[in-house]
């Protein structure tokens, strides 16, 4: 084995001469010495420092990304932001939907739906004799009674005859689909212009101003005497919710926005009450 193994070295150390002659005046051009051993090495040397730079240049330089499994950190920050910002346009989302849910409920002369995020509990009313002296619950007692009676005595408010209201008109144009509650029309589609002005009919606090699904970009006014005008399918919207308008005062554009159009035009919708009116008898075209 000894034998061998000193066979093996001297081959490895035995001296070769690589000589570089011109084929045509067999000069010679360059030569230099060489052994099994420093080829082996200067490979070795060479494939170790290649491995090393193409590794250097995959996480030094822009071509990591194209390394199959491997994403940058600014590609995870953005995926996270987007996930967060997601989260939170569904959770806009879900409030939007309770909220118009909540204003057809009133439209329609309910109470709105109950919601036990953001409606807090309601304390309980009741008094016990240990909170408040006997002489002081006996005249609540009598006092709430006495309330009691005088408003099941009271007449019931006089509902007001809007005929006689002045309401202006919200924008020129043609009706071309009049009042029909038999076909759930509950309102008059108006005719008009690309982008002509749209004018709240009463003075009264804006409720609602955001686009849906069905009805695009609208805007419910709330006037006095518990009348509500709404206008649809508008391009854009002037007022925010919780703004105070006048009478004539432009608070949307005429659009065609809205799963529901059928063309430029204004949707406007009169309630009572939970009772839809017919504008064509409010209003003068």
């Amino acid at each position: 084995m000894e034998q061998q193994k000193k066979k093996l070295i001297h081959k490895l150390r035995y001296k070769y001469r690589l000589i570089l002659i011109n084929d045509e005046t067999f000069e010679e051009n360059f030569s230099f010495k060489l052994t099994p051993m420093n080829v082996f090495v200067g490979f070795s040397s060479s494939l170790v420092s290649l491995t090393i730079l193409i590794i250097l240049l995959i996480f030094f330089t822009p071509l990591k990304e194209y390394v199959p499994g491997y994403t940058d950190t600014q590609t995870k920050r953005n995926i996270q932001q987007l996930l967060f910002k997601a989260d939170s346009l569904e959770e806009s989302l879900k409030a939007k939907e309770t909220y118009y849910k909540n204003l057809l409920d009133i439209m329609n002369g309910g109470n709105g739906l109950t919601d036990s995020i953001s409606s807090p509990k309601k304390a309980s009313s009741k008094i016990t004799k240990s909170n408040t002296g006997e002489k002081e619950l006996a005249f609540r007692n009598e006092f709430e009674k006495n309330s009691s009676s005088k408003k099941s005595d009271s007449k019931p408010e006089i509902t007001a005859d809007y005929k006689n209201l002045f309401l202006m008109t919200p924008t020129k144009g043609l009706i071309s689909k009049p009042f029909n509650p038999g076909e759930n029309h509950f309102a008059i589609d108006i005719a008009s212009i690309p982008e002509a002005p749209i004018k709240a009919v009463q003075e009264g606090t804006v409720i609602f101003a955001d686009w849906t699904p069905e009805a695009g970009k609208t805007i419910v006014i709330q006037h006095t005497n518990n009348l509500i005008s709404i206008y649809k399918h508008n391009s854009a919207l002037l007022k925010k919710v919780g703004m105070f308008v006048g009478t004539g005062e432009v608070v949307a554009i005429v659009g065609n926005t809205g799963e529901y159009t059928t063309g430029t035009h204004l949707h406007l919708e009169l309630w009572e009450n939970g009772k839809a009116l017919n504008p064509e008898e409010l209003l003068t075209f």
